[in-house]
């Protein structure tokens, strides 16, 4: 026999009838339980599709052909003039204008590095302390290194991180199987070493993931800075988490942040990798909210900018200073 549930009003009771007397048994009494609301799925679900050659396309892309990317030609002219102030082999000069500049960098003889994004006219806005003397700092996601030169610059005693090959960054599903099957794997950063030697610094280089930043073995640092790598990163979170653990007392971290979304809101655009691998466009804040998770007492927004790239429009960034 089937039964159904009643609740008085009023009453912290439920009890358990036929059916048919659930039916009768109105008024004074309460009102039978509604039986439950069923509602249909939807058959078909839009699903936007994506193959691992997409998510790489951009890294193996030969860059120093500037046929193959439509880039401007005196960037390259640029570049080759760097190599040959390193060397007189004309195949070590070829080598080196293989390098992805990533950085703008100033170097010796007024020689400038064909970069895909100019930082130098952001830096005196950036949030970045006057003077770091006597003050070790670590920049994470180092690249070419503008940044761990600009800390060494003001006085630090400077460390920069990075992973060695693109085949180590966060791709998405198949990325890296087709990258070592195309043979395209490069080193991330290359710049970094011939800048390092052109304008004689003594920036310490480490080699390791952020997911892998461990205080027992790398130590921690007075000062900190990481920035625009939270949105490559599949977890975002745990890499903050990572950040914190080498933080001795103050983070500047630098994200790409989705103004379309409201401000104090904790929204986040999910992009899943696949173009540029960029996995997620945050509100400002959700950015500032995963900042106080990963165990930071507090996250100041400094400023927003948005920095041009090369062959268009970058993407908006906020500057957080965040304190232990």
């Amino acid at each position: 026999m089937p039964f159904r549930s009643i609740r008085w009003r009023g009453f912290g009771v439920t009890v358990e009838v036929p059916s048919s007397l659930a039916l009768r048994w109105t008024g004074g009494f309460g009102q039978p339980s509604p039986p439950a609301l069923q509602i249909e799925h939807p058959r078909a679900v839009a699903v936007a599709h994506h193959d691992a050659d997409e998510s790489i396309a951009f890294f193996y892309n030969p860059r120093h052909d500037p046929e193959a990317t439509g880039l401007d030609p005196e960037r390259f002219r640029i570049q080759r003039e760097v190599a040959e102030r390193l060397s007189d082999d004309p195949t070590e000069v070829d080598r080196i204008c293989a390098v992805t500049w990533y950085h703008t960098i100033e170097l010796p003889g007024g020689v400038v590095t064909p970069g895909e994004y100019d930082h130098r006219p952001l830096v005196p806005h950036y949030g970045l302390p006057i003077s770091l003397a006597g003050r070790s700092a670590l920049d994470i996601g180092t690249n070419n290194g503008f940044w761990a030169f600009e800390l060494e610059r003001r006085g630090a005693d400077t460390s920069a991180v990075d992973v060695e090959m693109i085949s180590e960054l966060d791709f998405p599903r198949g990325g890296r199987d087709r990258i070592a099957e195309l043979g395209v794997d490069i080193p991330v950063g290359s710049g970094f070493e011939v800048a390092h030697r052109l304008i004689g610094s003594k920036v310490k280089k480490v080699v390791t993931n952020v997911y892998d930043l461990d205080p027992t073995i790398h130590g921690t640092y007075d000062f900190v800075h990481i920035a625009d790598i939270l949105l490559h990163l599949r977890d975002p979170l745990l890499a903050l988490q990572r950040v914190r653990s080498v933080t001795g007392s103050e983070a500047l971290i630098v994200d790409v942040f989705d103004p379309s979304l409201p401000p104090s809101s904790r929204l986040t655009n999910y992009d899943g990798g696949w173009n540029g691998l960029v996995w997620w466009r945050p509100s400002l804040g959700t950015l500032a909210q995963m900042i106080v998770d990963a165990g930071f007492e507090s996250a100041e927004l400094l400023s927003t900018f948005n920095l041009p790239h090369t062959w268009g429009e970058g993407p908006w960034r906020a500057v957080f200073r965040a304190r232990t």
